[in-house]
């Protein structure tokens, strides 16, 4: 009974006092999981019927962005097979 209670903290002070090994799993573990989920984001854009301006395609335009955005660091070649891959999933 001597104790305070522990104070609460919100969840900015959670994130300022992770240990650099907690932001270096977080930042490696961030394009694994993108690079993860595209397949069902691939699924779910194939299989339900989206009409043209919808916001599920919408979203899913968001969501693939970045991979044409960076793919054009790739030699040329690579980048034209990753834009014939996506452009068979996307329309």
């Amino acid at each position: 009974m001597d104790e305070p209670p522990p104070k609460r903290r919100g969840p900015l002070l959670w994130l300022a006092s992770r240990s650099r090994r907690f932001w270096l799993a977080a930042i490696g573990a961030t394009p694994v999981a993108y690079v993860a989920s595209l397949p069902v984001v691939f699924y779910l854009r194939h299989h339900l019927n989206f009409s043209f301006g919808s916001l599920g395609v919408v979203l899913f335009d968001l969501y693939i962005w970045p991979l044409f955005f960076f793919s054009r660091c790739l030699p040329r070649s690579a980048r034209e097979q990753l834009w014939d891959f996506l452009m068979t999933f996307t329309h």
